[in-house]
């Protein structure tokens, strides 16, 4: 199945911040010199202090490094520490967005990482003495949001504001509740603009983007599998997969809510998972150490198979970051708790 190629060596930080702390990228480059097309894949992995911004070319049998970056915020670390950051593709072009507890960062990858637009975020959620963020979601090609514990904040891009950047506005209850909490913010359909918004761990409820008006309409809610304590999410076609503390992957129909099944993928807590969505592989990581690969095949919409099929381990390492490079999966990324290092796999 998978090898492993040259780690990607990151200098002057280790991967400690947080679960899930990778994200990636990818760009077609096509050569007017040829009728080829090159796909430089950007990833970018972060601490509390740094974040280190990597192009590589992964097409050969080594993860050639094209380009480097290191973006240091140690000055403002204690009072204003990286809580989370996403590479996301707003119309064809990739952003670095980058949340602290205090502000909204976004950069261009086009231009050394030039800040396009800044926020201060530090009001944002009055009724919290700590502003906490738990995602970074793109709706679609001009609509990226984040969610703070009891509210969702969208951004539009647009050509007619000087800084690129408009916030917008999500009406819905959460903005006023006292006890809804958000959990996490997930996208689940990209043509049919839906999200779901799962709340204090007993529930999902999905939305749907009117794009015309800005918009929302609630499709459905369903309540999550008792004692569910999620730690990340993803979707496959029409199941929710749902990585939780105990170990386990539920897989959830999206439609009304209705557990399928559980995959005992690690004995400690899931910190991290993807999916290759034109195969259906998924890899998840752990804090027992090991990253485990299965193929997902969905017979119809209650119906699924699940494969095992390889396994990684990391001596006396928790697995923080798993993400493949592309949708085929033909390879993928591992990042571990306190290490400088990348490490990249690939299918022979």
């Amino acid at each position: 199945m998978y090898s492993q190629l040259n780690p990607l060596i990151l200098r002057s930080l280790t991967t400690s911040a947080c679960y899930d702390n990778l994200s990636i990228e990818s760009l077609d480059d096509k050569s007017s010199s040829s009728s080829t097309t090159k796909i430089t894949t950007i990833l970018a992995v972060h601490d509390n202090r740094k974040i280190a911004i990597i192009k590589i070319d992964n097409e050969n049998d080594v993860a050639n490094i094209i380009d480097s970056t290191l973006i240091d915020f140690s000055q403002n670390s204690k009072s204003n520490p990286l809580q989370m950051i996403k590479m996301i593709r707003l119309q064809n072009k990739i952003y670095l967005v980058v949340l602290s507890s205090k502000t909204l960062k976004i950069y261009s990858t086009e231009s050394g990482y030039k800040i396009l637009f800044e926020q201060n975020i530090e009001n944002l959620d009055k009724k919290l003495n700590e502003l906490t963020i738990t995602s970074i979601e793109k709706l679609n090609e001009n609509v990226f949001g984040f969610t703070t514990r009891n509210r969702l904040h969208l951004f539009e891009m647009t050509n007619n504001n000087n800084n690129g950047f408009v916030e917008k506005e999500f009406h819905q209850d959460l903005k006023s509740s006292t006890t809804s909490q958000i959990i996490k913010f997930i996208k689940i359909d990209d043509q049919l603009q839906r999200f779901g918004l799962f709340e204090n761990f007993t529930k999902i409820t999905i939305w749907q983007l009117n794009e015309k008006n800005f918009s929302f309409t609630q499709i459905t809610t369903f309540d999550l599998h008792a004692n569910t304590k999620l730690t990340c999410v993803q979707v496959f076609k029409t199941f929710l997969l749902i990585g939780t503390v105990a170990g386990q992957i539920q897989i959830v129909n999206i439609k009304d809510g209705l557990l399928m099944g559980e995959i005992q993928s690690h004995i400690k807590c899931v910190t991290s998972m993807d999916v290759a969505t034109n195969t259906g592989y998924l890899i998840s990581g752990s804090e027992d150490s090991y990253a485990r690969l299965f193929r997902l095949e969905q017979i119809n919409e209650n119906e699924f198979r699940v494969e095992f099929l390889q396994q990684f381990i990391a001596p006396n390492e928790m697995i923080f970051g798993t993400k493949f490079l592309n949708t085929n999966g033909s390879s993928m990324a591992i990042t571990t708790f306190e290490s400088n290092q990348i490490k990249i796999f690939k299918m022979k």
